[in-house]
């Protein structure tokens, strides 16, 4: 008895010839998928540059930093956004949101929440507003998009997800998943960070 196999679908022998030129530290995706539903890491880049390019293959950009990179304002040019902007005037103020309204963009990047008010009396939150820290790593996610660190993330999807974050206190990667809380959505974002 003599067995044969059906011949592979193209995209998968696509897959098989690039895996055989050991672009393993590549990121590849061939369907587009939720950044945060599929497996993007970004912690080794250093063969993106030569990676193999053919019209069933997206090169995943993935330079994305943390929001250390973004603590010096220096560091937001070319994501053509003010590091003194208002949190509001760029996200979703619902829900745990409403408590980051009175800040910058840079106040929650840094995790500095103190006001100084008319009269020069500085006060700060008796509670952190952005307690597990989810805003500061979507606002990095989302200048790493506007700087094109990073392409799997989009503008929208970086509003999304906080929108759902926070209005819900969760945020669920893909339809029928497990819903993460703050700490579980930090995680994965730094996963997607180079120096996460």
């Amino acid at each position: 008895m003599t067995l044969t196999a059906a011949p592979l679908p193209a995209a998968a022998m696509a897959r098989r010839r690039f895996a055989g030129l050991g672009a393993s530290s590549v990121i590849l995706t061939l369907a587009s998928q939720p950044a945060m539903a599929n497996s993007v890491m970004c912690n080794s880049l250093s063969a993106a540059g030569s990676a193999v390019h053919s019209r069933s293959t997206t090169v995943v950009v993935c330079n994305g930093v943390s929001p250390t990179h973004y603590r010096e304002s220096a560091n937001w040019t070319g994501t053509g956004a003010d590091p003194n902007g208002m949190f509001n005037n760029y996200f979703s103020t619902a829900g745990v949101g409403q408590q980051l309204a009175p800040y910058t963009l840079f106040q929650v990047i840094t995790g500095n929440f103190a006001q100084t008010s008319p009269d020069g009396v500085v006060t700060t939150p008796a509670i952190n507003p952005d307690q597990h820290n989810v805003a500061m790593y979507v606002i990095a996610t989302w200048l790493n998009v506007l700087s094109r660190r990073v392409n799997f993330f989009t503008l929208e999807s970086v509003m999304t997800m906080w929108s759902e974050y926070a209005t819900t206190s969760y945020y669920v990667p893909t339809a029928g998943a497990t819903p993460w809380d703050g700490s579980t959505l930090v995680f994965h974002l730094k996963q997607r960070m180079s120096d996460g």
